[in-house]
């Protein structure tokens, strides 16, 4: 049985706005992971990669994870 995904749409021209918070978390965790801030970095590295595929799927599908968990 495949799971429902609670989605919303999203103009698939405001990809560029979640690439760019993806960009802007991996910078921020670069910048804390060089001062040995582990957890900030982990956190903004793993808010990079949700961002990121937020990203991809406006682009290609048009929509965007709308749920409460990122499971």
């Amino acid at each position: 049985m495949t799971p429902k995904f609670k989605t919303r749409d999203v103009a698939k021209s405001l990809y560029a706005n979640y690439l760019k918070r993806a960009e802007e978390c991996l910078q921020a965790a670069k910048n804390s992971f060089a001062i040995k801030g582990w957890n900030a970095a982990a956190i903004n590295a793993i808010h990079s990669c949700i961002a990121a595929c937020d990203a991809m799927c406006v682009y290609f599908l048009g929509k965007r994870h709308a749920g409460e968990s990122h499971n």
